[in-house]
């Protein structure tokens, strides 16, 4: 294999890596949410509720714009065409800006504090940080 062949499967692998550590984080994010207004409600909550609170409550809304990146980076994950140094770079940035770099955003707030108070969520945000650091060092 020439090295522009390897260069794409990692690309791919290196994508793969990012878009698997966003979707645990995500899950876990998102149960915590629900088992949060569980708790505060005094009922569970089925699928189909889940997800019209997903989609139409405001107490979600700060989430959506981790779900804009987890399709974006599937996006370029499951595209027909190889997949570009450029396009490593510019979902490393788009990830880091959202999940790695603290801002006063409404997630960037949100998400700090679910990192203290969410056991597993850190592990997680750590195995993001690999995936960046493994595609930053290629």
């Amino acid at each position: 294999m020439d090295n522009k062949m390897d260069n794409r499967m990692d690309n791919k692998i290196y994508l793969g890596g990012i878009s698997s550590a966003l979707a645990t984080i995500h899950k876990m994010i998102v149960e915590n949410e629900f088992e949060d207004i569980e708790k505060r409600d005094g009922f569970k909550i089925g699928a189909a509720g889940r997800l019209q609170l997903l989609l139409t409550d405001p107490e979600f809304v700060w989430l959506r714009s981790m779900s804009q990146l987890m399709a974006f980076v599937d996006e370029a994950y499951f595209q027909k065409e190889s997949i570009t140094d450029q396009q490593v770079e510019v979902v490393m940035t788009r990830v880091q800006d959202l999940l790695l770099r603290q801002s006063n955003s409404d997630f960037s707030n949100r998400y700090r504090r679910l990192l203290v108070t969410v056991p597993d969520l850190i592990i997680q945000h750590g195995h993001l940080k690999l995936a960046i650091s493994a595609a930053k060092n290629s």
